[in-house]
């Protein structure tokens, strides 16, 4: 029967919390850009209520949000993976 290796338990330690760090790295990613969908399309919504323009302003902010969004998520994820 195999005994677990003490001097290995740092290192297991160490790449349990990079791969944490990076979990909720990607879930913040993912809350951001459901946020700038959201808050755009929400911002474009109140516009078309105030001046009587539905659905223009309601569409602008959902693609605004969803190109944003989706920015946001492509810079991130070269810097991950350039570094």
């Amino acid at each position: 029967m195999d005994e677990p290796n003490p001097s290995h338990e740092p290192d297991r330690r160490r790449d349990d919390e990079r791969a944490s760090r990076q979990m909720w790295s990607l879930a913040g990613l993912g809350v951001e850009f459901a946020a700038a969908v959201a808050g755009l399309t929400i911002l474009g919504w109140w516009i078309d209520r105030s001046f009587d323009t539905q659905p223009t302003w309601t569409i602008v902010g959902c693609a605004v949000g969803f190109v944003g969004g989706l920015r946001n998520l492509i810079v991130a994820a070269r810097r991950q993976f350039r570094g």
